[in-house]
């Protein structure tokens, strides 16, 4: 495989692919007092990076039907780079039945699961610790396997553009990555906010995105602090549709 394409494989795989497996453990209702990650369709996330040359966008479509069975959509478009993935929650957590990742110069590449893979135990807290393994088989690279180790490392305050959000969940992942042609250890982490989802993430390549614009249902208030240093009672600083 000439060096061109491995330079190219292997910033895809630190930009992006830690991101997109990152998605599926913020997404659903965690099945307690607070949902880290309002679910319904429509609802929508904008993250851009520190130094504001990456705009991150997250929205969920649906419903989808994969082998009959009514899943949620959720698209991560990071610069163009487009990326699916289709969810459902259940009552042990948050599944996984398939993923579609856009690689450089390869396309599109599909991850099937089955039976479907539990991403994000229900309820999630601190301590909380699981596993994600998963495999593609890919014309030009050959197969593909990732195994993705999540734990929640702290509880913490995180403040953005979009607001400062308290008792985020901040969220350690460990991936290791097997390749013909590389293996790769990745370390990415993720913020989840009370009621609001993802409000921050880190990727292994050292790019910081934080939230900058969101527009969510919500169905309870709580009180959120503005970038201009006001305390609010507000819907969690968000739109209403």
């Amino acid at each position: 495989m000439n060096q061109p394409f491995l330079t190219l494989f292997r910033y895809w795989i630190h930009v992006y692919f830690p991101f997109t497996l990152a998605l599926v453990l913020w997404f659903g209702t965690t099945g307690h007092s607070r949902n880290f990650y309002p679910d319904d369709i429509g609802n929508q996330w904008t993250l851009q990076s520190l130094d504001k040359m990456n705009l991150r966008t997250v929205t969920i479509k649906g419903p989808e039907i994969i082998d009959g069975v009514e899943l949620s959509l959720i698209e991560e478009d990071t610069n163009g780079n487009i990326n699916k993935l289709f969810v459902k929650s259940e009552a042990d957590g948050i599944k996984l039945f398939r993923s579609i990742v856009s690689i450089a110069i390869i396309g599109e590449v599909t991850f099937d699961y089955s039976p479907p893979q539990v991403f994000l135990p229900i309820p999630a807290h601190l301590g909380s610790t699981w596993t994600v393994q998963s495999d593609a088989e890919i014309a030009v690279v050959g197969k593909i396997q990732s195994t993705n180790r999540a734990e929640v490392v702290a509880i913490e305050e995180v403040v953005t553009p979009a607001g400062t959000f308290q008792d985020c969940l901040n969220i350690k992942q460990n991936i290791a990555l097997n390749l013909p042609i590389a293996d790769l250890e990745l370390t990415n982490s993720m913020w989840l906010a009370p009621n609001v989802g993802l409000v921050k993430a880190t990727d292994s390549g050292g790019i910081i995105f934080e939230l900058i614009d969101f527009d969510i249902a919500e169905s309870e208030p709580q009180t959120a602090v503005q970038p201009i240093g006001k305390l609010a009672t507000t819907w969690a600083s968000m739109k209403y549709r």
